[in-house]
C-alpha cells in the first residue's frame, strides 16, 4: 500500500511498531559486537522515513492524492483551469 500510495498514513503506521521490533531488539543489542552495523543503520533509516510518511501523508504521486482531487462527484479538471473561472 505504501508503494502505490494508498492508504499511506494507516499503512505507515502499521509498519512503525514492526521497525521498532527491528530497530531495538533485534539490531541494537549486536551494537557491542564487531560485526557490520548496517542493518541497524537501515532499519532505522527506513524508521525515520516511515514516520515521515505517517505525519506527512501522501505526496502528490501518490494514489491518494490522485483520488481525493478526482474523485465521485468532482470534475476532471485540471487546477490551473479552475484557477482561471
Amino acid at each position: 500500500m505504501l508503494a502505490i500510495g494508498l492508504l499511506t498514513r494507516v499503512a505507515a503506521l502499521f509498519q512503525i511498531p514492526i521497525l521498532l521490533g527491528a530497530v531495538f531488539y533485534v539490531y541494537l543489542p549486536q551494537m557491542l559486537t564487531l560485526e557490520p552495523r548496517q542493518n541497524l543503520e537501515f532499519a532505522a533509516l527506513v524508521l525515520f522515513l516511515t514516520v515521515l510518511v505517517a505525519v506527512r501523508g501522501a505526496g502528490r504521486c501518490s494514489l491518494d492524492y490522485y483520488l481525493s482531487r478526482h474523485g465521485p462527484g468532482r470534475p476532471a479538471v485540471p487546477d490551473a483551469a479552475r484557477a482561471d473561472s
